[in-house]
């Protein structure tokens, strides 16, 4: 095929040549320019709090750049031949092309920079949410769906045949437990009134020897266990994770790091008489508590 061209190609006359390669290459020029275009006005959209999720779902910027590279990906030798020129001598016979191999390549690596523009937007945007929790969960499911849809295309391949020091999955791996970590966060002051650090207060089977002292600092623990996690939850009720395993393993970290504290301290202290009107203070049992975390980011429950 690139022997046809190149024949038609010398039969024209020298002036329709010259005027036929500069259009191919102000084509390619344009595009390839277009393509860079693109990356840069991913890394500089806007960051306006009206434009995000309120759930902490996948942006639309996010959305659109990955359904961009997958149209890509169906016209890799025109876009790698686009990028090519971006790089190489404009005076090359119009008859060179790229092979399919040295294309994906090209695509490859340009792909792997509208993922770094996109990650970098996707932080800044992350950081108008108030909450740090939400930041988490936006950037969670962003990063989840990125990923999830570049296995589903096959863009990932091209990537990591890049030969980077490590793999895309690994890459979104290690940001989404970051961004776990972060989110676990949330529980931090919550999971501190069950971590008895204070052990000047008696508990025990004699509790006609507990003080007054020591039933209050046990009531007061209590309630702020129930008056912390019932604002976690009114705070967390719309936020939403839609991938199923996403959503268990993080409803799952959150029973992890809970649940047994909060089991640990009502058993040591749920049956002591530390009140006359133990349903005021002990609202939550172990299945309760572990029910009422099943249900978050699922706005549907």
């Amino acid at each position: 095929m690139a022997s046809d061209y190149e024949a038609i190609f010398k039969a024209l006359p020298n002036s329709a040549r010259m005027k036929l390669k500069s259009l191919i290459s102000s084509f390619k020029e344009a595009g390839g320019k277009g393509l860079e275009e693109f990356t840069a006005s991913i890394k500089n959209d806007p960051d306006k709090q009206s434009n995000l999720p309120k759930d902490g779902t996948v942006h639309e910027l996010t959305s659109n750049t990955i359904i961009f590279m997958e149209h890509l990906m169906e016209y890799s030798e025109i876009a790698g031949d686009m990028l090519n020129y971006q790089t190489t001598d404009s005076a090359a016979p119009l008859s060179q092309e790229l092979g399919h191999g040295q294309c994906k390549t090209i695509l490859g690596s340009y792909i792997a920079r509208v993922l770094g523009a996109l990650g970098l937007n996707l932080e800044r945007k992350a950081k108008c949410y108030e909450n740090v929790a939400l930041q988490s969960i936006f950037l969670m499911n962003n990063y989840h769906h990125i990923i999830k849809s570049l296995e589903r295309s096959g863009l990932i391949e091209w990537i990591n045949a890049l030969d980077g020091e490590i793999t895309l999955e690994e890459h979104y791996k290690a940001l989404i437990a970051n961004q776990q970590h972060s989110y676990q966060k949330c529980w931090n002051k919550i999971i501190q009134n069950l971590i008895e650090e204070n052990k000047s207060y008696h508990s025990g089977s004699d509790d006609s020897k507990m003080s007054r002292g020591s039933r209050q600092i046990i009531k007061d623990r209590f309630k702020a266990f129930n008056t912390g996690f019932e604002e976690v939850q009114r705070i967390q009720q719309h936020y939403s994770i839609p991938d199923e395993q996403l959503r268990n393993n993080i409803r799952k970290e959150n029973i992890d790091t809970v649940v047994p504290l909060y089991e640990a301290f009502l058993q040591k202290h749920g049956n002591s008489q530390f009140t006359k009107n133990r349903d005021k203070y002990v609202k939550y049992s172990v299945q309760d508590l572990v029910n009422a975390l099943s249900t978050f980011f699922d706005v549907s429950a």
